[in-house]
């Protein structure tokens, strides 16, 4: 589990380092072009007739179109952004009707992740793509303080409101539990945080008296992995958490120096591993399904050599 993300980076960078750039992206191109405007006309129908289920949330009608999940809607659509995000060396600005549907997608399905990565996206878009800048200190500043203010809502509600009786909360104030009384390795695999706990049910809940918990409990888990980092902290420990977040350190060092290569990969594989931070506050990430998807196209934009447009 803990492989998947840096593994899917790898086989993306291997399967794609040799090929001919100009053709795959020209056929990939005609493909998301195909794939946007079905789900653009399948929203606006969605909009209009109430074709598929949704929440209200705020007095406002939540979409998550054909998808099982408002999370799983927001991740496939910040995957074809990014997928853009690359081509704007092909489109130019041309990408940015291919990219205001999506943003239009993602905002409405009312989720906080889905909000800050289109808040994001302006930015890298803006920046990156059209005036060839690097992020510098004040720009990942006005970022995070644009973040916290887009979020703090649903973090006092999980964090202060509900305190325990939330998913999110027991699982984030057990681990730091763990971690101190299971240093330096954790509980192990497969029992805390995880899908893995919950069949098998995990001991560790009973014992840190969080089984009662609604989304937790043996009977009803469906939110027993709400979090990355209590995962993460749980399972492994200090010392893993210490070693996964060197990785994720060295990660994103890696795409830094594609700023160096290419302005339009840089932006690309930046709105990959930025989502995948932004959302494993509200799930496991980096481990779930989507962050292979994340990391593949990570690895394809890696593989990518030669000067084209650099940044500043």
């Amino acid at each position: 589990m803990w492989l998947k993300f840096p593994a899917a980076i790898a086989v993306g960078y291997l399967l794609t380092m040799h090929r001919n750039k100009a053709e795959r992206y020209a056929a990939l191109i005609r493909l998301m072009d195909v794939v946007t405007a079905c789900l653009t006309l399948l929203f606006l129908a969605d909009l209009v007739l109430h074709i598929f289920p949704g929440d209200i949330r705020s007095g406002l009608r939540a979409v998550k179109l054909f998808y099982s999940a408002y999370t799983y809607c927001a991740a496939v659509m910040c995957f074809l952004c990014a997928i853009y995000f690359r081509m704007y060396e092909f489109l130019g600005d041309r990408v940015l009707l291919r990219l205001l549907p999506l943003w239009a997608i993602m905002v409405c399905t009312l989720r906080f992740k889905a909000i800050c990565a289109v808040f994001f996206m302006v930015f890298a878009f803006l920046i990156i793509c059209q005036r060839r800048r690097a992020f510098g200190p004040l720009t990942w500043g006005m970022l995070g303080a644009g973040g916290l203010l887009l979020g703090i809502r649903t973090i006092l509600y999980y964090y202060v409101t509900l305190q325990n009786e939330s998913a999110r909360s027991a699982l984030s104030s057990t681990a730091l539990q763990i971690v101190r009384d299971y240093f330096p390795l954790g509980t192990g695999f497969a029992s805390f945080g995880s899908a893995f706990s919950a069949e098998p049910y995990s001991r560790v809940y009973e014992l840190y008296h969080i089984n009662h918990v609604w989304g937790i409990s043996e009977a009803y888990h469906s939110f027993i992995s709400d979090s990355f980092w209590p995962y993460l902290m749980g399972e492994t420990g200090i010392l893993g958490a210490v070693f996964y977040c060197a990785a994720l350190v060295a990660i994103f060092w890696r795409l830094s120096r594609l700023r160096l290569v290419n302005a339009f990969a840089y932006a690309a594989a930046l709105v990959c591993f930025i989502y995948l931070i932004i959302s494993s506050t509200g799930e496991s990430a980096f481990t779930n399904t989507f962050g292979v998807y994340f990391g593949f196209w990570i690895g394809v934009v890696l593989s990518e050599e030669g000067p084209a447009y650099e940044v500043a």
